[in-house]
């Protein structure tokens, strides 16, 4: 469906540089949560996470370069995010779009470049062949619990669809070069979305079954006899 739908666009309208942070567990803990609408507004905007995206998202250079391009910056936050969208203080030239006024799919498909963190939605971005950059200045948190997702056989740096920037002045600096390189993917990077995703079409689900199909046999664990130190089976 999101292809069909990306197809039907109007290259005309492929104008946004999306930016789609995902929520970090620790934002909200228990004291917080119990405290007022006020308070829990202040504790959100005082938190890393509101500051570094409402700095990018406030930053002159972001706009600018996204004008003088024909972009326009669209923010789309997490669903936990949404009741805290004025701590982020965003410019009128930002726009808001949330699942429950727009649909998703639509805003993907208008997108022309992606700006994320960890979100796997990166992954609906590599699909449709879009450029992607990730923002993780709290990186060395991730295996703290403050992220929702754990390390596993994803590299950001190895297998991410996109740059990797700890710092906004190494995003900025990869959205320069983007937006020279005509907005396009860069060669590295399209290379890992064709090897991960390389058929862009509907039959992914009867890919899937007729795999499992052609199974000989269930995958099962077939252990041998575990013998304890004494000699006796356990």
């Amino acid at each position: 469906r999101l292809l069909q739908i990306a197809q039907r666009t109007p290259a005309a309208q492929v104008n946004t540089l999306l930016v789609m942070p995902t929520w970090r567990a620790g934002l909200m803990d228990e004291r917080v949560a119990q405290s007022s609408a006020a308070g829990r507004m202040a504790a959100f905007a005082a938190s890393e996470y509101a500051k570094h995206w409402r700095a990018l998202l406030r930053n002159d250079e972001l706009h600018d370069l996204a004008e003088r391009h024909g972009q326009r910056i669209v923010f789309m936050p997490h669903f936990d995010a949404a009741p805290y969208i004025d701590a982020f203080d965003l410019p009128a030239r930002v726009s808001v779009v949330t699942a429950e006024i727009g649909s998703v799919q639509q805003v993907f498909a208008r997108s022309a470049g992606f700006i994320t963190d960890y979100t796997a939605v990166a992954f609906d971005m590599a699909f449709l062949r879009l450029p992607v950059f990730y923002y993780q200045f709290d990186r060395e948190l991730g295996d703290s619990g403050v992220h929702k997702g754990r390390p596993g056989y994803f590299a950001y740096d190895r297998d991410g669809f996109g740059p990797v920037a700890l710092t906004e002045k190494e995003l900025l600096e990869q959205l320069r070069r983007y937006f020279s390189n005509d907005a396009q993917p860069e060669p590295v990077y399209l290379a890992r979305m064709e090897r991960a995703m390389p058929d862009r079409d509907d039959q992914a689900c009867r890919r899937v079954f007729e795999s499992i199909v052609k199974l000989r046999r269930p995958v099962a664990a077939e252990q041998p006899e575990i013998q304890s130190v004494a000699g006796g089976q356990c």
